[in-house]
């Protein structure tokens, strides 16, 4: 079984939520409650939760259930988490009011946090704003970072690269490695333009790298 809110052509505001349970009573019930403020998609099993993701389907957010017969929750949070194009949508698991147990693994699993049945409509509503909110603030910063907006050093290269710097020499070097211009690097630290540029030229003489280029290349996360 598997429904849809519809396409996102503008009729629906908002994001998609996928409800995965093997349940089709309390699918339905998910579906009803969410509709009008949620683009709501329904799978009944792991597997075919996976499948719609491969055939083109991106949630905004999943929920889960548990104890399903093939694939559980687990088994189905591990997959998504194993897709670098899933990695990072929120997955909120669907509990037993007293499945205490499996809340504390499902936290040290991965997942953002648990919803028990039955539910109480507007504690679901709640966190399902806040892991919206949270999980498109996640996929803004990996844009941001496949973009080149977002620079993340390797500290442990940029300590190798840098041993023979003295602190002040380490200070710019790091700046430098971050994609910070000599005039702004000169205002951050309030040092003379001219200093900045001689130490900067110190800097790849010690290193033996020829430019800033070359410095960032050497130094950033991959």
């Amino acid at each position: 079984m598997f429904e849809s809110g519809g396409p996102r052509d503008g009729k629906i505001p908002g994001y998609r939520i996928l409800v995965i349970d093997d349940d089709a009573g309390l699918l339905q019930m998910i579906r009803a409650q969410l509709a009008g403020h949620y683009e709501v998609s329904l799978a009944e099993s792991g597997i075919r939760a996976l499948h719609l993701i491969e055939e083109g389907l991106f949630p905004d957010l999943v929920l889960l259930d548990i104890d399903m017969p093939d694939m559980n929750g687990y088994e189905t949070l591990e997959r998504l988490r194993g897709n670098p194009e899933t990695e990072d949508i929120p997955v909120i698991f669907l509990t037993g009011l007293d499945d205490v147990r499996n809340q504390v693994k499902g936290l040290g699993s991965g997942v953002m946090d648990y919803i028990t049945k039955p539910f109480v409509k507007d504690i679901m509503f709640a966190r399902l704003r806040l892991h919206l909110e949270f999980g498109m603030e996640r996929r803004r910063i990996r844009a941001a970072r496949k973009n080149g907006e977002i620079v993340e050093l390797d500290e442990d290269k940029f300590n190798r690269l840098t041993e023979a710097l003295d602190i002040r020499e380490k200070q710019i070097a790091k700046l430098i490695a971050l994609g910070k211009r000599n005039q702004d690097i000169a205002s951050e630290l309030a040092y003379s333009l001219d200093s900045v540029k001689k130490l900067a030229t110190r800097i790849f003489n010690k290193t033996g790298l020829s430019d800033r280029y070359e410095l960032r290349k050497a130094c950033v996360r991959e």
